[in-house]
């Protein structure tokens, strides 16, 4: 896939503070994204096909198209399963999944996605890296239904996980959920 397709394109997001949901900074350009990307999923190659349907329903929910999100990664996740694609595709377009089902407010939907990612990351080391995303945006799905006790505990795990990362913008992304979790609580 070209990449240079894309690059003129702002396909940045902003965290709101107050709702820690990401936002496109050009909603346009996040459109015209899918519309490029959608054209590589006539390709023959599954792997490409999986990565830009993951890349694209993170675009669509985004842009709050919601349904076509869940459908993208549905498929991403199916593909990547019946052609023994690495468990690395399953997992983060369930995290994905689970953060649209999130938005949808379908939160029986996403806690089992991301009880089930959580347990899988534990279990095997070889998903680890996946822990910190699952446990931040398991917070966010439990702050958006006001647990924000429990919502702060999976902040300071993704947070505990993310300064081993040495990441200072997922460290940033934490520390602001944590921020607006303690404001919730202090009201």
């Amino acid at each position: 896939m070209s990449e240079n397709l894309l690059e003129n394109l702002n396909l940045s997001s902003t965290i709101n503070p107050d709702d820690l949901r990401d936002y496109p900074d050009n909603h346009k350009d996040h459109l015209k994204a899918i519309e490029i990307l959608s054209e590589y999923l006539e390709s023959d190659d599954i792997e490409l096909k999986v990565r830009v349907l993951g890349q694209i329903g993170s675009y669509s929910r985004r842009v709050k198209h919601l349904a076509e999100a869940k459908i993208v990664f549905t498929q991403a996740i199916q593909l990547a399963k019946e052609n023994n694609l690495s468990q690395n595709y399953i997992l983060a377009n369930s995290l994905r999944l689970a953060h649209t089902f999130h938005w949808m407010e379908d939160f029986t939907s996403a806690t089992q996605i991301f009880e089930d990612v959580i347990s899988i990351c534990k279990e095997n080391n070889d998903y680890h890296h996946f822990l910190d995303f699952a446990y931040q945006h398991f917070g966010k799905c439990l702050f958006d239904q006001s647990k924000f006790d429990l919502a702060l505990k999976y902040f300071n795990n993704a947070l505990e996980l993310r300064k081993e990362k040495n990441d200072p913008t997922l460290i940033e992304s934490t520390q602001t959920a944590i921020r607006a979790t303690n404001n919730k609580i202090n009201i």
